[in-house]
């Protein structure tokens, strides 16, 4: 039986990281209020995504298929999204 991971390990692993950041790295005041204004838009949205999934499953009679059109559409609004959003300061 071989060891399995998860394909972000197995792709970031060819560039060295292997999915792990780097702790080295000193955490600046700029950084960690970057970071802290991304977590409190996110936190909020990642509640209010599950909630509205969780309620797609249970209203069309635990149909995954339904939650799971409902999963693509948010990922492929963030593809489009995305280009938009650098995220550097």
């Amino acid at each position: 039986m071989g060891l399995k991971l998860p394909a972000f390990l197995i792709t970031a692993a060819t560039d060295g990281r292997a999915g792990v950041p780097d702790l080295s790295a000193p955490i600046s005041g700029a950084g960690a209020l970057r970071d802290l204004s991304v977590m409190v838009i996110v936190i909020p949205f990642a509640i209010c995504f599950r909630i509205l999934i969780t309620f797609a499953y249970n209203r069309t009679r635990f149909s995954v298929l339904i939650a799971s059109i409902t999963h693509a559409s948010f990922n492929e609004a963030s593809e489009i999204i995305s280009p938009n959003v650098t995220g550097d300061p």
